[in-house]
């Protein structure tokens, strides 16, 4: 039998895929710090995902990390430093108005759907739906930390539980999981650590000038 340490080896894709998680927590952490750094280790981190898909023959996620992750992470490494008043990595955490959660969540729920029909009758994956579910909910994820949206967070929490204590699970890849888990745990300090910062945002913006 298997020792858990080789078995998460296994899974994880040998030494690049553990380079590629290594960056990817990286630029996790820098994340949460609210640090540009977050966006060069990502790149990084998607680059090898798409190569290890790649081997793998499934262009599909090659194509996904490839034409979309890579592209985005750009943008947002492009945003986070045009974007704020100063042009200078100061592009304000904020929320999204109720009315966009709304439609995000409906969007992302119709995207969802559709997407896990194509993959249950072309790909004939296991769990198509849920499958279906992390990628798309994953998208917009990534989209939203480009805007520095605190809902970036959230969304990320919903994709690690499902990986952590559903998917992988399901699939017997339990030291994907168990990665997983450490990956939520990064992901509510996240929440927690942007939540800080808007408050104390809100804090500086309250205080009233000295005469």
């Amino acid at each position: 039998m298997k020792s858990f340490l080789m078995l998460c080896w296994e899974q994880i894709g040998g030494y690049v895929g553990l380079v590629a998680y290594i960056t990817a927590i990286f630029s996790v952490i820098y994340a949460i710090r609210n640090k540009i750094a977050t966006w060069p280790w990502g790149i990084v981190s998607v680059v090898l995902f798409g190569k290890i898909f790649l081997d793998a023959k499934d262009p599909l996620n090659a194509g996904l990390q490839v034409l979309y992750y890579l592209p985005v992470s750009i943008y947002g490494w492009y945003i986070w430093l045009r974007g704020g008043p100063k042009h200078s990595d100061d592009l304000p955490v904020t929320t999204i108005s109720t009315r966009a959660r709304v439609a995000w969540v409906v969007g992302t729920v119709i995207t969802a759907l559709f997407v896990g029909a194509i993959e249950a009758h072309y790909k004939k994956s296991d769990l198509p739906y849920t499958d279906a579910t992390t990628t798309v909910i994953s998208i917009v994820a990534q989209y939203l930390q480009t805007r520095k949206k605190f809902e970036n967070w959230v969304a990320w929490i919903v994709v690690d539980v499902i990986y952590a204590f559903w998917m992988f699970p399901k699939q017997h890849l339990l030291g994907l999981a168990t990665l997983y888990v450490l990956f939520l745990i990064m992901a509510f300090q996240g929440a927690y650590q942007w939540r800080a910062i808007m408050s104390s945002h809100q804090v500086t913006l309250d205080t009233p000038k000295a005469a």
